[in-house]
């Protein structure tokens, strides 16, 4: 399948799609460690990435079909190394120096993770960029990630793969989660039922898309499918936490991982059973 053009038009704000259904798993909540309390081990001094197993298992790993993979374990820094070998680095706040748009270093399901902070209902907030991204190269993609929402709970842009929409998680203040897919200058949703996120545990995510059927997976069972038809455009950049003119989360994220294929069921359940969160 040919790669679409690129994604870089003015975002817009996409209509909900109540045809999808979604359920929940309670995963025990982690502490977030103050930046100054992390461990001098779990420090990156480097720009190499870091990719060590820990013993809980939640660990993503790293495959011929991984475009970028965020462990979120440097503890200090304004980098987030990429550990896919693609470079896709992201920059707290968008920036090599420090400003108001830069979250915070904690702990998560594996080591660390970040910290994101949201205000204004959402509008301003914190994130991660990196301003390069991978094509999905045969029309697939996949998206998955371990997430804690805290209040207050507003619009929230998770992931954002290109600027108009290509591929991206939306959370609304009712606990939704909307997968979405775009071909550049359309877009292709697909709404939860409301109520989930929101119960101050983790969470395990996945958003997949096959080339016809975007799929959404909360905590390893796969709950929305939908349908969408259209050709993945390559992505300019990659957002974590949220965007800038957009939403943002007030939550944490950990292993984050972006491949160019749809993991299948199994691979999904396995990698949500092998996670024992702390």
């Amino acid at each position: 399948m040919a790669v679409g053009a690129a994604c870089s038009s003015t975002p817009t704000t996409p209509t909900p799609d109540a045809s999808i259904d979604v359920f929940a798993a309670d995963v025990p909540v982690a502490d977030v460690a103050p930046e100054a309390a992390v461990d001098a081990a779990d420090v990156v001094t480097a720009d190499a990435p870091k990719d060590s197993p820990t013993s809980n298992g939640c660990t993503q790993t790293i495959d011929s079909h991984t475009l970028a993979l965020w462990h979120f374990d440097e503890g200090s820094g304004l980098v987030a190394h990429d550990s896919s070998g693609n470079g896709h680095d992201g920059l707290f706040g968008g920036s090599s120096t420090a400003n108001s748009a830069d979250p915070q270093w904690g702990t998560g399901v594996s080591k660390g993770d970040v910290v994101f902070t949201s205000s204004d209902a959402g509008d301003v907030g914190e994130y991660v960029q990196s301003s390069t991204a991978s094509a999905f190269t045969a029309g697939q993609g996949s998206l998955e990630m371990w997430i804690l929402q805290s209040p207050p709970y507003n619009y929230a842009q998770p992931f954002a793969a290109g600027d108009n929409i290509c591929f991206r998680l939306q959370l609304d203040p009712n606990g939704a989660l909307e997968g979405l897919l775009g071909d550049g200058s359309n877009w292709h949703p697909a709404t939860t039922a409301s109520g989930f996120l929101q119960d101050g545990n983790w969470h395990y995510v996945a958003l997949t898309f096959d080339g016809t059927t975007p799929k959404v997976y909360v905590d390893a069972v796969m709950q929305a499918s939908g349908s969408a038809s259209v050709t993945p455009p390559v992505p300019n950049d990659y957002y974590l936490g949220g965007r800038p003119s957009n939403t943002f989360l007030n939550g944490q994220l950990d292993e984050v991982r972006v491949s160019d294929i749809a993991r299948t069921q199994s691979e999904i359940s396995a990698t949500f059973a092998a996670c024992t969160p702390p």
